[in-house]
């Protein structure tokens, strides 16, 4: 059986994380959910397998920029791909997740297409 990337999506929407999902799953990848950036560090301690992470930037408890901070203070997860998933679309922004460690930025709303062609690039270590 072929081996299928780990991925883990991170929002504070439920039907987002749904719908990324599903649509992620359906073209091969394997996906996990987190509704925080306190439950995607849990589960990044469960998980080491992870492979890409989308992380939704504005989220209660702990923001998406905390999480790529906390991931890049880690050993095991400082080169891990992170791309931030968000409606904020401000040059300022996107140079804050960028300044954090973040390696791309996808804005919402989704452009499947866009975002599998970078989520791919990143794990086959094109980008």
């Amino acid at each position: 059986m072929e081996n299928k990337e780990l991925l883990l999506i991170v929002d504070d929407n439920e039907m987002n994380r749904d719908m990324l999902s599903r649509r992620l799953q359906r073209k091969g990848f394997r996906c996990l959910v987190a509704e925080d950036g306190v439950e995607a560090l849990d589960i990044l301690e469960k998980e080491p397998e992870v492979q890409l992470v989308l992380l939704d930037v504005m989220m209660p408890r702990m923001n998406g920029l905390e999480v790529v901070q906390t991931m890049r203070s880690s050993d095991t997860w400082k080169d891990t791909p992170i791309l931030m998933v968000s409606a904020r679309v401000q040059n300022t922004d996107i140079d804050k997740a960028m300044d954090a460690g973040a390696n791309g930025y996808i804005t919402k709303p989704i452009d499947f297409k866009e975002a599998l062609k970078t989520i791919r690039g990143h794990l086959e270590g094109r980008v």
